[in-house]
């Protein structure tokens, strides 16, 4: 179906409950992907290409992992894009259906929902370091980012800052959390900005890399993360007329050549500062220039996950759902997970076993943090928010109720009038 034909499917998944179901499989298949480059970052010549040092020799799998099409599997800041894109999306989604939203409720049941699993991730990691012992020095210098022989109790303070600090050696994964907290805090700004821009998005499209790319150039976080965000929500105020446009999209041409052809484009944008040479000092212009294309390579991953009707059902599948569903706490928990093993006794197995281990216990980590933390903060935040909007309320000054004529006659007759 070509997109001047008639409509005859439905518009991708639009349940109910308003939830996009493939898109919590993308969620999940980031998380995966940031577990699996953090345990990348075991292989010395690999930590290289982002901490600098001897970079890997061609025709190695460190160099497969860094200078080819094969670095997909490990695009780790690459796929927090991509998180980001989605916050925007579903964070706006539930403000733009509500007429009146609840902001009394919002902002302490967001605070709650972060905070919760972030400090308990804290503590686990804490727990980590404490217990497990130093036997092993890793030879990757990503691992002694770390204080894993160290440990001082300004570490977790600072691990808890999630407003004014940079740095997160204790779990690094939480410089993102740091922007998530940021961009829900000013998330009334991002939805008038968007429900204003939502027809001027060429204009946002080609403003979007320019911004990023000063923020690359500056080293300036703000300028290169919160941008991302607004392409979620300027998403999210479109979502009606996306929608419309993807459901013609979905006859046998673009299902088997269109999409395709879309989905690699969006991938070659994320992966391309990496072939030209991300990490070369004499290419940082260039290298740059590509990476700030990147948020709109995000964009165009979120947008084919629901468009792309094979694609859409695959995440919707359940394995891609249940790694959507624990998605969250495999994030926060997989880092100190990778550091223990670095660290600890199993630090001296070969390096396949030991990402291997990493990876098998930070799954089960994950599952059993989702089940004694992360899922009770859900239930938490709910809680908080209801409570601190029905106390705001309470203390509101009731409307004056209109006056009836005859409550006006007795009025007048008491006042002898």
């Amino acid at each position: 179906m070509l997109p001047s034909a008639p409509v005859t499917r439905r518009s991708p998944r639009p349940e109910a409950s308003g939830r996009l179901h493939s898109l919590d499989g993308l969620r999940g298949v980031a998380a995966v992907i940031v577990l699996l480059h953090h345990t990348a970052l075991l292989i010395p010549a690999f930590a290289a290409t982002y901490k600098g040092g001897d970079q890997p020799q061609p025709g190695t799998l460190e160099w497969s992992l860094a200078r080819t099409p094969l670095h997909l599997l490990v695009a780790g800041p690459e796929a927090v894009l991509v998180f980001f894109v989605l916050s925007g999306l579903v964070l706006a989604l539930p403000v733009l259906r509500r007429p009146a939203y609840d902001w009394m409720s919002y902002y302490p049941s967001r605070l709650v929902r972060l905070g919760v699993p972030v400090a308990a991730s804290v503590a686990l990691a804490a727990v980590w370091i404490l217990v497990v012992p130093a036997t092993q020095r890793p030879a990757s210098v990503w691992t002694h980012s770390m204080p894993f022989t160290d440990l001082s109790w300004k570490d977790v303070v600072v691990a808890l800052d999630l407003v004014s600090s940079s740095s997160y050696p204790i779990n690094n994964p939480l410089w993102s959390i740091r922007w998530e907290l940021l961009f829900s805090l000013a998330l009334p700004l991002y939805v008038a900005a968007a429900l204003w821009l939502r027809r001027r998005w060429l204009v946002v499209v080609l403003v979007t890399p320019l911004v990023t790319y000063a923020g690359y150039q500056t080293s300036n976080g703000a300028l290169h993360y919160l941008p991302v965000f607004f392409l979620g929500t300027l998403l999210a105020a479109s979502l009606p007329q996306v929608q419309r446009l993807l459901a013609r999209c979905d006859g046998l041409f673009w299902r088997l050549v269109a999409w395709p052809l879309v989905t690699l484009a969006a991938l070659a944008v994320l992966v391309m500062p990496w072939l030209a040479g991300h990490g070369s000092p004499e290419l940082t212009h260039e290298v740059d220039a590509l990476r700030a294309l990147g948020p709109l390579g995000a964009l165009a991953v979120v947008v084919t996950a629901l468009g792309w009707t094979p694609l859409r059902r695959l995440l919707e599948t359940r394995p891609f759902q249940a790694a959507g569903r624990y998605s969250f706490s495999l994030y926060l928990v997989h880092v100190p997970v990778i550091m223990a093993v670095a660290w600890g006794p199993a630090g001296g197995l070969e390096l396949r076993y030991r990402a291997l281990l990493c990876v098998a216990v930070s799954a089960v980590v994950a599952v059993a943090f989702f089940h004694l933390v992360e899922r009770h903060s859900h239930t938490l935040a709910r809680r908080v928010g209801k409570r601190v909007s029905a106390a705001i309320a309470a203390r509101q000054p009731a409307a004056a109720a209109p006056v009836t004529p005859a409550e006006r006659t007795t009025q007048a007759a008491g006042s002898g009038r």
